[in-house]
Parts: C-alpha cells; structure tokens; sequence
C-alpha cells in the first residue's frame, strides 16, 4: 500500500492552516457557505491540492481503510499505532474528523460539531457546540449514544491518487 503523501507535512503546518478555521460557525449540510464535519476536511484537504468528496461517507471510500473497529478495541492505542497525524480520518456513520495525534495516551481530532451527548440526573442532554475544534474523544463519555471515542467505525488514511 502507498504511504499517504500527505503524512509528510508538519502538524505545525496544519495547526498553522487551520488557525484561520478554528472559529468558523458550523452547519449540518454546508448550509450558507458554514462548514459541517464532511465540509470542514475538504476545505482543509483542498488547502494542499487533495481532493476530497463532500459527504463524510465518500470521504471515507476514497481514503485507505487503516482499521475497522470491533467492540473489544483498545481504540486509543489503534489510533495511536495507526492513525496518522494529520492524515488520518475518524469516522463513524453521520460524523468525520481528522486525527492530530496523541497527548498523554489520548486522542485529539479536528472536527465541525454540532454537539454531544451529556449523561445528567434527568438523562442525557445535548451539549450545542456549533463550531470547529480540536478535542479529545472522550466527548459524550457517560451517554446513552457513547463517547465519540466509543461511536468509532474506522480509520482511514487520506492518499493522493
């Protein structure tokens, strides 16, 4: 398999791009010209000449299948053994992110969100994020609908054709 061309470029360089981004308002569907998960990775991607699909799924497909989670995973050392920072992307069905790497044995993505999931004593409640971040995956830890760490579906690798 190919080495992903992109895994050469410095995380500092994509922190760097990514700055200008990191405020932008957040849309599901790339409503007027906002960014949802899907839209935010192929304005990113397109900063470097790669070409990404518009739909989280699509971009999936064209990327190389690095690992398809099982429920018994150690998904933080998968993703620490084969994501690749800042060419890796997270996926689970209706939400992509972009890995940066690890700090401390815990996971860190790039990723539009609209919000997560909260366990309190009423039940779980959403917590409105609305923008583009950088968090850990533990986001959700505690819910009926899991942490985004536990949603995960696979890894993926983006490549140049």
């Amino acid at each position: 398999m190919p080495t992903p061309a992109i895994c050469h470029i410095r995380l500092e360089t994509s922190i760097n791009k990514l700055s200008s981004c990191k405020t932008l308002p957040m849309a599901g569907g790339d409503l007027n010209a906002e960014y949802d998960c899907s839209g935010l990775l192929k304005q990113l991607f397109q900063c470097f000449g790669i070409y990404l699909p518009r739909n989280g799924a699509e971009q999936a497909a064209a990327s190389s299948l690095a690992h398809s989670f099982r429920e018994q995973d150690q998904r933080e050392q998968l993703i620490k053994t084969k994501g690749i920072a800042a060419a890796s992307l997270l996926r689970f069905p209706g939400h992509i992110m972009l890995y940066l790497g690890s700090i401390e044995g815990r996971a860190y993505a790039l990723h539009a969100l609209y919000g997560y999931s909260q366990p309190s004593a009423q039940g779980d409640r959403i917590v409105k994020v609305n923008k583009t971040v950088v968090s850990d995956l533990s986001l959700g830890e505690g819910s009926a609908r899991k942490s985004l760490l536990q949603r995960l579906s696979g890894i993926y690798q983006v490549c140049i054709p």
